[in-house]
């Protein structure tokens, strides 16, 4: 029996079309995807180009997630030491006598130093070639050396040198902290001696006097005056409320007596005029103790603030006389903040996209209030010097302790202090850990969708391999039969 040309092309396709059949099938057990090109899948291919694309968005936002927290630990762990440090040099400050240990300082005060030398070391770390607190200066060391900011370079000067022109232009000449004050008959006049920063400046006077007059300080420089009327009683008093540098006020209370004027008394004269003179010599003693006591321990704490200021301020011309501030230049001043400083908000100067459409900002710079504050407590107290330990300066050093103290406590709290920068950070942190998560389950998702589209069933193809090899077997077998069959065969 002859197959006709048409049929053999016929049974030829049918049998080529096993053959691929079942070697495609063994292609897939063998690699256990349905095709090796894209092409090969069909229509379904664009599901899995475009979960594979998703997927490499997603491990792009997990790794910018997984370095960006690995910064926001580091940055954690400085602010947490800082803290530490913080709590140490308030514990030291408290209580602490004048016992001087070397180089007219206390321990506590060299000690600071090295606390602060810690601290900038800690600001200054590299973390993976960026600086963290920096602002987006990432390439710049946060701040100068300890050493560059007390004692300057040479050229210009540092806090020290600050500090002491400041000290002088707060003082003054005679010691009267930019005041001063005389007397006519019975009627005391007290004033500013001059429109400037410097120096004590008149708040108001009370008295429980019903024999002294008060006529309140005004103008520009203000001045006010005092009159004994008539005799005052023992025991009455005479308040005078001055503002200092810092912010920070005192009290000046002289309290008539009838026997030898003590501190903080004035002599009941045989007349007003004589009581006003005497009231006079009580007030400028009074002044004259505390313009080197507490005026000096809130010029130190303004002079650090000059010098923290961008730019920092210098005073202008003799310090005694001055009369104004001016900007120091880096030619002849230490600016100890080395980093980037625009104005905007310190968390924005390093900002991630830690999704689509979802960007967060955790920079940081070592000018916020929480750092700059611990930093400039320690600093005072290392630029700061007793030469003799009396009671003057030992009252100074307390104003000095008490005050760097209040400086601790500013950088802890409040907005910009050290809690919130963490808070803030470790919010950051919290977000893209969130996040980092929710990718983690949509890759799982998109592997699976993928997974779908490109890998075969292994029952089902190895069912399918089977099927089609028996198939097949029986195409050839059946095939090889007919092609032996002749008319003869088919007679008989």
């Amino acid at each position: 029996m002859t197959i006709t040309p048409a049929a053999q092309r016929r049974l030829f396709a049918s049998l080529g079309g096993l053959r691929n059949e079942l070697w495609n099938s063994q292609e897939q057990l063998s690699t256990g995807k349905k095709a090796q090109t894209y092409s090969k899948l069909g229509i379904s291919r664009s599901i899995a180009i475009d979960a594979r694309r998703m997927i490499a968005d997603v491990e792009g936002f997990k790794n910018t997630i997984r370095d960006s927290g690995d910064r926001l630990k580091a940055m954690d762990q400085t602010l947490d030491r800082i803290q530490a440090i913080t709590r140490d040099v308030k514990s030291a400050t408290t209580n602490a006598n004048l016992d001087i240990a070397s180089n007219n300082q206390t321990q506590v005060q060299l000690n600071a130093k090295l606390y602060a030398e810690e601290m900038t070391s800690l600001l200054n770390q590299d973390f993976g070639g960026r600086k963290l607190f920096s602002g987006r200066a990432v390439t710049n060391a946060a701040t100068e050396s300890v050493d560059v900011m007390l004692d300057g370079d040479g050229l210009k000067a540092g806090l020290k040198t600050i500090m002491s022109e400041r000290k002088a232009a707060d003082l003054g000449t005679g010691n009267m902290g930019r005041l001063t004050t005389s007397v006519a008959t019975s009627t005391l006049t007290l004033a500013e001696d001059g429109a400037h920063p410097f120096g004590f400046k008149l708040s108001d006077v009370t008295t429980t006097s019903t024999g002294i007059a008060i006529v309140q300080p005004t103008g520009s420089p203000k001045s006010g005056t005092v009159a004994v009327t008539s005799q005052p009683q023992a025991g009455e008093n005479v308040t005078f409320k001055l503002n200092m540098p810092d912010g920070s006020t005192l009290n000046l209370k002289l309290t008539a007596t009838t026997g030898t004027a003590g501190e903080g008394q004035f002599q009941i004269g045989a007349s007003t005029s004589a009581t006003a003179s005497n009231l006079l010599a009580a007030l400028n003693t009074a002044i004259q103790g505390k313009a080197t006591t507490d005026l000096g321990a809130a010029s130190a704490i303004q002079a650090s603030n000059d010098f923290l200021a961008n730019p920092p301020k210098r005073v202008v011309g003799t310090p005694a006389t001055s009369t104004a501030l001016v900007d120091g230049t880096i030619a002849n001043t230490v600016f100890w903040y080395k980093g980037e400083d625009s104005g905007d908000s310190p968390r924005q100067t390093s900002k991630v996209e830690i999704d689509n459409g979802q960007r967060l900002g955790y920079g940081a710079r070592a000018t916020e209030n929480g750092i700059k504050k611990a930093l400039q407590s320690m600093l005072v107290l290392a630029a700061d010097s007793f030469p003799t330990v009396d009671a003057a300066n030992k009252q100074r050093y307390d104003q000095l302790l008490d005050r760097s103290a209040n400086l601790l406590n500013e950088s802890s709290t409040g907005d910009g202090g050290l809690s919130s920068m963490r808070a803030q950070l470790g919010t950051t942190h919290s977000i893209m850990n969130a996040a980092n998560s929710r990718h983690t389950l949509r890759n799982a998702l998109l592997e699976d969708q993928i997974s779908n589209v490109e890998n075969i069933e292994t029952e089902e193809v190895a069912t399918r391999l089977l099927s089609v090899k028996g198939t097949l077997e029986a195409s050839y077998q059946l095939t090889a039969t007919i092609s032996r069959i002749s008319l003869m065969d088919y007679l008989r």
